[in-house]
Parts: C-alpha cells; structure tokens; sequence
C-alpha cells in the first residue's frame, strides 16, 4: 500500500518565487502543492476548505504578516505545521517565527534548505537555516 503524498499549500506573495517553491515541491518524493495564496486572509479561507499536511509561510506578506499568519494557524488548527521562509538573515525573525509556533524558519533561494526544512516539519521536527544557527546548534 502507498502511503498518500502531502499536501503542502504555499502563502507567498510573489508569483516568481511562488512558482519556484512549488517547483521544488513537486520534485520531492511524495509532496504536491495542494493550494497557493498571495496573503495570509486568503491562505484563511483556503486552509478552512482545504486542509493541508503542511503550510509555507512568506515572512513579509501584504495585510496579515507572514508571523500573524503562523499565530493564526497555530491556534485554530493546531496540529498543522507551519514553516517560514524568508529574505531575513537575522535571527531575531526566527526567533520571532518560532514563537509564533512555525516549525522552521528556511532562507530564500536555498532550494535544498526548503526540502530539509519541509521534511523536518512534516517529521515533527524544528529547522533552522544553517546560516542561522549557532556553532553546535543542530537543525
């Protein structure tokens, strides 16, 4: 028997890079882009209608911010994972991000950190880009 593949959905403002994630996805084993959105208040609406394995959060998104967006989720339905992904280098968006309860925080233009980060979530696990992460912090 197979096991079905995840459903990703991906909320990301920005058409180019929105395309590439989904590129990237569905070159993964098992993985399919269930949905897309440009912002966080249709995200809502879709993820009430569609649920999903897994949601990809832009950090910077138009209305409700990439880490309201994380909050939201988490608190409505809980047991969806959520990752950020981001053009901020800086810690402190991470931090922010997992405070908010996303599961990784990936930067931008790293497709292999998108895939580790999408596996370590969907695992139950927390990912850091490496880029991010103190000497001896592992992901």
């Amino acid at each position: 028997m197979t096991a079905a593949a995840a459903r990703i959905a991906v909320v990301e403002d920005h058409d180019r890079y929105r395309q590439t994630m989904r590129a990237v996805i569905e070159l993964m084993p098992a993985m399919v882009v269930a949905w897309e959105a440009g912002d966080g208040e249709g995200a809502l609406e879709l993820l009430a209608e569609h649920p999903v394995d897994l949601v990809i959060v832009d950090l910077s998104l138009p209305g409700v911010s990439g880490i309201e967006l994380v909050s939201i989720i988490q608190r409505r339905w809980p047991t969806t994972p959520c990752v950020v992904v981001s053009g901020h280098a800086q810690r402190r968006h991470a931090d922010r991000s997992f405070e908010a309860g996303a599961r990784g925080y990936i930067l931008k233009g790293r497709p292999a950190e998108l895939r580790d980060g999408i596996s370590a979530a969907l695992a139950g696990d927390r990912y850091l880009s490496p880029r991010l992460a103190p000497p001896g912090e592992g992901t």
